[in-house]
């Protein structure tokens, strides 16, 4: 394990294989007629599944022991800006209010929401970032190459979109550009904090505050189908460049002791 632990790039490419290219592929002829938003929180609970296993078999630890000291502090300190930008996108994503939502599809909604953060954050920022700083050190250097090539490979992961909505190409580059910039800002302050449940925390708001509206607007519903203009896109992006800015600020001046699991 020590050995493979060499390669931190090449394991990480392989763990998203594993615990969402290939369980997702396997569910996806056995989940289609599933209604409502229960076969996405499915497929992410499964994700949350094995990254939680995953966790145990190559550090051998108990995953992600709750911190209540100084969650609040490093929220509202550190994920501010994530917080900020997760209200901004429930208020300016609003659209016409013209469906009817029943509780359970409310209740589906929240759990994929819930179940996206965990998976992610265990896998990218969990596991995967605590490999590259294995890797690289914790030093400015080390910890940027860290999540650099972690958020990268979580930018990379959202191409998966294509395969339920192919006709998004820009919308689903848009999303990779910014899920990077996101990604960066994330593993910035779980280097910080050493809390990854800050970082849960802003990723379920930042999640809740983009797709809220679909529960309740067809023309959000459909929007979210069709690809976006370029222009649109460029300037989501470009916006959002000030996690990666926040991001280096954080990490920039010290050396920073980082953990996983309670080490």
């Amino acid at each position: 394990m020590n050995k493979l632990k060499k390669y931190p790039i090449l394991i990480s490419i392989a763990l998203v294989l594993f615990s969402m290219v290939i369980p997702w592929g396997l569910l996806f002829p056995l989940l289609k007629d599933i209604p409502y938003y229960f076969k996405d929180a499915i497929k992410y609970f499964i994700t949350f599944i094995i990254s939680i296993v995953l966790t145990f078999i190559l550090y051998r630890k108990i995953p992600f022991p709750i911190r209540i000291k100084g969650f609040f502090k490093g929220l509202f300190t550190y994920g501010l800006l994530g917080i900020i930008c997760a209200a901004f996108a429930l208020i300016f994503s609003k659209q016409t209010l013209d469906r009817t939502t029943s509780f359970l599809e409310v209740l589906s909604f929240i759990l994929y929401v819930v179940f996206i953060a965990l998976s992610e954050e265990i896998l990218f920022r969990g596991i995967i970032l605590k490999l590259l700083l294995d890797k690289y050190g914790s030093d400015k250097r080390g910890a940027l190459l860290a999540v650099t090539f972690s958020s990268l490979i979580f930018g990379l992961r959202h191409f998966l979109n294509l395969i339920t909505m192919p006709n998004t190409i820009i919308s689903t580059i848009g999303q990779v550009l910014f899920t990077f910039m996101a990604g960066f800002y994330l593993s910035c302050i779980y280097i910080r904090t050493k809390n990854i449940y800050i970082g849960l925390a802003i990723h379920f708001f930042e999640d809740f505050g983009t797709m809220m509206w679909c529960l309740f607007s067809y023309s959000f519903l459909e929007s979210m189908n069709n690809d976006s203009e370029i222009l649109q896109v460029l300037g989501l992006v470009l916006l959002h460049s000030i996690y990666v800015v926040f991001g280096i600020l954080m990490i920039k001046d010290k050396k920073y002791e980082y953990e996983l699991l309670g080490e």
